[in-house]
This record gives C-alpha cells, sequence and structure tokens, in this order.
C-alpha cells in the first residue's frame, strides 16, 4: 500500500509545473555563499551547491556549513534527491514516516527526501531492515549512491569482478563521478568533499545497457557556460552566445562586480537548462592592470580602437569601456580628458575592461580664508580667486604629503583639490603645499623665451636658494635688497607673496651681522633664537632687554627701545610653573610676577660687557632667590653669580 502512495505522489508532482514571473528589479550579488568557506579548496562546488539550491548549511545560505564535518544519512538523502531535482517530490511526501525498522528514529525534515531516494533506488537501507539515519556517510556509500544516481552506470559496476568497495570506487574513479577527490573506501566522507563529487556527478553522462556513454545527457547539461562576459545589465548577462537572466541574488566568484569580469573568461551556472537564470558566476581567466598612466587621447581612426597614453602607451578596447572618474562610477572612456591619472584593468585579450581614472579639477590656488568646521559642520575654505568650497568629513587631506583634519588648513596654503566626477563641487581630496621662505633677495635673473625670472634669496633660516617664479600672483620680481617672504606651490617656485604682520614682541638682543648695506639681528623670545632683517644697526645693543619693533609690510626690523634692568632688589616669597610673588627687599612691598607676560633670565657674570643670560621662566625659582627688574617690571632677572 505505501509503495501505491508514493508512486501516486510521484505521479501527481511530475504532473505539476508551477511558474513565478520574477519581478524587474535589478539584480544583486549575494554575499559568501557560507561562512566558512573562504580558501577552502571546495569553495567553488560548496557555492554551487548552495546556489542549485543543494545544499544549505547549518542555518541556512550565510551561515556556516562546516566543510570538514561529515555529513549523516538523512542528509545526504537530501543532498542526492535536491541534485537529481526532485526537492519538490519530497516536500509532498514529508507527511509519511519511512517504512525502515528504524523509521521512528529518523527526523520529521527528512522523511520527505528519504522517501524518495529509497523508491528511486539511491539508498536501500541495510540488510537488517534499518536505515541508520545518524551514521556519518562513508566515502564508499556516498560513491555507490552518486552512482545510483546516474542512469545506467550501476548496472556496469555490477558486472565488474572486484569485491566491494573497490567495484564501485574504482568505476567512479573511472568515469569522472568522483572529480579531484580522492575516496578513502570505509572512512566517513566530509562535506566538502561531498560537494565536489556532488558536482562532478551532475557532469557525468548517461549510459546505454552496453555501457555506451549517451552524450548530452549529464544533469547539467547547458547549465555550465563557459566563455567571455561580452556584456551585461542590470538583469542580464552574456557568457559567449549564451545570453540569460540574472536571478534576483546571484554568486560572483573571484570579483566583486561584474565590470570587473567584463571581456574575462568566466564560468556561469544556470539553475535551468532552457529558460535558467544565471545563478553563479566565476571569474576564470586573467585580468592584469596597468597604473600610473596619463590619459593623452583616443585612437579611433583604424578597425581596432585604442586608449593612449603619454609615452606612446596604447590599450585596445572595444565597445564602452566602464570608467570611474574621481568616485564616480557610471562613465565611459568619453569621458576622459588628457591629463587624467589612469588605472587600466585588462582582460586576458589584453583589451580594457575598465578604467580609474583622477583628475585635480580644481587647479593650484592658495587659501584666502578658513572657515573651520569644529567638528559639527564641513571645514569652508575660500580660495584667492573667491571660489568657495565645503570640505566634507569623507575628503582625503594631504598637507606636504602627509594626511592631515580638514581643519588644519590655512591662509596661505597652496591648493589643489579633486572634485566627486570632477564636477567641480563635493570635494574627494584636497593636496596642501605649505612651505615658505623668507629672507633678502641677492640676485635676480631673467631668460628668454618668456621672461622666466630666477630669484636668489639668502634666507633669514641660513643659507641660500634660488627660486623660479609661478603663478598669477607673484608679479614682477623682487628689487635686490628686498626682504620677502613667500609662499611655495608644490615644485618650490615663489607662488603667493605673504604680507608680513608688524610685531612688538620684548627680545633679549642676542646678536648683530652685517653684509654691506643688510643688517641682521638675532634676538631671544623665550628661549627661542630668531633672526631678522634690519634697517637699523643694532650692534651696540646686544645684551640689552626691550621692544622690537617689526615692520608689517617688510617684515623687517624698524626700531629697537631698550628697558634697562635696575636696582631694586626682589626676594621669590613663592614661585610655581605660571607665576611668583617677589617682595622688595628695601621696602617690604610685594610684586605678583606672571610667567605668561614677564620674562624671567638667569644672568652669569661679573661685568655687564660679559653678561650670559638664559631664559628661564617662574618655574625655575626657588624662595628666597634674588631678583632684579626693569622699571616696567616685564623683565626679571635672577643673577647666578651673586644669589
Amino acid at each position: 500500500m505505501f509503495k501505491k502512495i508514493v508512486i501516486m505522489v510521484l505521479a501527481v508532482a511530475l504532473s505539476l509545473g508551477v511558474s513565478v514571473p520574477a519581478l524587474a528589479a535589478d539584480s544583486v550579488v549575494a554575499g559568501p555563499a557560507f561562512s566558512d568557506i573562504a580558501g577552502d579548496p571546495a569553495e567553488y562546488e560548496l557555492s554551487v551547491m548552495c546556489a542549485l539550491g543543494i545544499m544549505t548549511g547549518d542555518i541556512g545560505p550565510g551561515g556556516p556549513v562546516r566543510p570538514s564535518a561529515t555529513v549523516t544519512r538523512c542528509e545526504y538523502a537530501k543532498i542526492l534527491v535536491g541534485a537529481l531535482g526532485y526537492a519538490g517530490m519530497a516536500n509532498m511526501m514529508a507527511g509519511l514516516q519511512p517504512t525502515f525498522k528504524d523509521g521512528k528514529d529518523i527526523p520529521a525534515w527528512a522523511w520527505g527526501f528519504v522517501n524518495v531516494a529509497q523508491q528511486l533506488g539511491l539508498i536501500g537501507g541495510y540488510p537488517d531492515g534499518t536505515f541508520k539515519p545518524n551514521n556519518p556517510v562513508k566515502y564508499s556509500e556516498g560513491v555507490a549512491m552518486l552512482i545510483r544516481c546516474v542512469f545506467g552506470h550501476e548496472q556496469q559496476v555490477k558486472k565488474s569482478m572486484m569485491p566491494w568497495p573497490m567495484n564501485y570506487i574504482g568505476y567512479a574513479v573511472m568515469w569522472g563521478f568522483t572529480g579531484d577527490v580522492t575516496p578513502f573506501g570505509e572512512l566517513p566522507a566530509i562535506r566538502g568533499d561531498i560537494a565536489k563529487m556532488i558536482y562532478a556527478t551532475m557532469q557525468v553522462n548517461q549510459v546505454t545497457a552496453e555501457g555506451v556513454e549517451k552524450a548530452n545527457t549529464s544533469l547539467l547539461k547547458g547549465r555550465i557556460i563557459d566563455g567571455v562576459l561580452n556584456s551585461f545589465t542590470g538583469t542580464t548577462a552574456s557568457i559567449g552566445t549564451t545570453d540569460k537572466s540574472l536571478a534576483a541574488t546571484y554568486y560572483l566568484l573571484g570579483a566583486t562586480n561584474l565590470t570587473q569580469c567584463q571581456y574575462v573568461e568566466v564560468r556561469g551556472i544556470l539553475d535551468k537548462a532552457t529558460t535558467g537564470k544565471w545563478v553563479l558566476l566565476r571569474k576564470t581567466g586573467a585580468s592584469s592592470s596597468s597604473g600610473g598612466l596619463t590619459f593623452s587621447s583616443r585612437d579611433t581612426s583604424g578597425s581596432t580602437y585604442y586608449l593612449v597614453f603619454q609615452g606612446g602607451t596604447k590599450i585596445p578596447y572595444r565597445g564602452n569601456v566602464p570608467t570611474t572618474l574621481n568616485n564616480k562610477t557610471g562613465l565611459t572612456q568619453i569621458d576622459l580628458v588628457a591629463g587624467d591619472q589612469c588605472q587600466v584593468t585588462k582582460g586576458s585579450d589584453d583589451y580594457a575592461i575598465s578604467v580609474v581614472a583622477s583628475r585635480w579639477d580644481v587647479g593650484e590656488d592658495y587659501i584666502n580664508d578658513v572657515d573651520a568646521s569644529h567638528g559639527s559642520t564641513d571645514t569652508l575654505v575660500t580660495l584667492a580667486n573667491a571660489a568657495s568650497y565645503s570640505i566634507p568629513t569623507t575628503c582625503q587631506v594631504q598637507i606636504n604629503g602627509a594626511n592631515a583634519g580638514r581643519d588644519t588648513l590655512a591662509v596661505y596654503d597652496v591648493v589643489r583639490m579633486m572634485t566627486f566626477g570632477a564636477e567641480g563641487t563635493t570635494p574627494i581630496r584636497v593636496d596642501a603645499t605649505r612651505r615658505t621662505v623668507e629672507g633678502t633677495v641677492a640676485d635676480v635673473t631673467t631668460t628668454y623665451p618668456g621672461p622666466v625670472y630666477r630669484v636668489k634669496i639668502n634666507r633669514t633660516t641660513g643659507g641660500q636658494g634660488t627660486y623660479g617664479m609661478d603663478g598669477p600672483y607673484v608679479g614682477l620680481p623682487p628689487a635686490v635688497g628686498a626682504h620677502v617672504k613667500y609662499g611655495l606651490d608644490v615644485d618650490q617656485n615663489l607662488y603667493v607673496p605673504i604680507a608680513f604682520v608688524a610685531q612688538t614682541p620684548y627680545v633679549l638682543i642676542k646678536g648683530t651681522e652685517i653684509s654691506g648695506l643688510i643688517f641682521k639681528v638675532t634676538v631671544d623670545y623665550r628661549k627661542n633664537l630668531q633672526t631678522y632683517g634690519s634697517t637699523v644697526d643694532l650692534h651696540e645693543q646686544i645684551g640689552q632687554f626691550g621692544l622690537l619693533t617689526i615692520s608689517g609690510s617688510t617684515g623687517q626690523v624698524t626700531a629697537f627701545t631698550p628697558m634697562a634692568i635696575v636696582d631694586p632688589e626682589y626676594k621669590v616669597m613663592s614661585a610655581s610653573s605660571s607665576n611668583a610673588t617677589v617682595e622688595l627687599v628695601a621696602g617690604g612691598g610685594t610684586q605678583f610676577i606672571n610667567n605668561s607676560t614677564a620674562y624671567v633670565y638667569s644672568r652669569t657674570g661679573t661685568d655687564p660687557a660679559s653678561y650670559a643670560y638664559i631664559f628661564i621662566g617662574t618655574v625655575d625659582l626657588d624662595v628666597g632667590d634674588h631678583l632684579y627688574a626693569d622699571g616696567s617690571r616685564t623683565f626679571w632677572v635672577y643673577d647666578l653669580t651673586n644669589p
């Protein structure tokens, strides 16, 4: 009675055909078929099994499959029935408990699969009438069941004189049922090997009763397509001469998108032979990449079109080459312009299959104003040409070749920018040059054609340098003897004159230098030595404290007002890194010294002509030390010779 019911169910299942129209939305690439197969020898085959719905892993696609774990007889029945395309029948027979003696031990989810596998003659159970559902499948058992999946082969095995299991294993290896797997007889088979053997078995043709192979009768006949991916859309892909729809969700191996596979050899897997859709594509052909190319032009004069780059490099292309420019996708080679920096990916035939290009579409200029983001808005940068740009958090910023924060950009930085799609709106990268030169002009030369000016500058930091003049802001060359300060561009040319800021710092004159009519003065400002050009000779003021006046137009010293240290003596009552309290020794009055506004120096030497001063600040004072000050109580001196 049971067999009649099974036959009736099979007949009904075979007579039914249901199709569901696909949605028109673009197909999407699925994540890895299973979470634990990356790099596994069976990664591809396990992915195919998942794409075809034959193996689903522990919790479904995307979860673990444990490729080195064994498979129970129940699980194997499910895999075989799925590979043969009878999963629908198994669902119809899922309510019938199998008739094996230990049928009650078979989990309910496996009933339909075990029933179908039994009726198809794939699994017959053990001589004692049991199925042993939780036993791991041995390689020998697994191979025998695979042979039974393809019509005509088991009859040939039975003609063999070899004993079990070598008769089945030998035959399976000879006919390709096991692929590159070595079946280890009575050892439990692992899932990765089973996936490989199932995939191989699905490509084995049927044979006649005489053992003659019947061409084009394998389970995957017409469903494995090898060829070049010629074209694709959001819902279709054309491999060789086979143009099919993509499944709503499909797997892609060896690449992250179809653009990387175009014009390259691929293998596609269809879920059905005639009306099927691509459920998996694997990039099998080699592609190469050529970077550091500067685009020049397109050569379309002959039968073969070329992308032409500086230096003579030519890369052939066909049709529209998918191009990304400054992070914007969906463009083609037509959008490239001379000077674009390109990375070209080529297919196995050396034709260009994709281009990634970058372009400095906002040319060199200097920053005239910066409105910092303070972490809550875009940084607003205004260039000298009055154009303004909002710098988002996603923008890459480099200053002098090092990564930097967008809020570190500053006035007089010489910058160039890449904007999204080279559209001139949203910066994706800003490169800034922050280098200056200050000093006295020693010489100016002019050469032609041009004129081309070269300016020799005696730098205030020491040494001498010769600089070209570049850009619209430098104007005519400066006069010999002028004190100048410029911002430099990326090529170290004078690019923008920088206005000096008028200053009146309190300093100690440390030394002077005279070269012809040019004076220099070196001063100590809180232990920092700085050298300026000077319009006055201050050699007689060496060793004196005072107020220095620096011109805002030239950056040169124009005056110095000495501040003499007087005799009143003070004694330190308390001291810290930020302040000190002193008491007038003679009169008893107290005075507060603020370290940020006062200047405390130590002094050695017994004669004013040989005094040596070192800035110490209030931090180095001790209670009881004696100090002297100028009349304004700005400079304080601790005499180490006579403490």
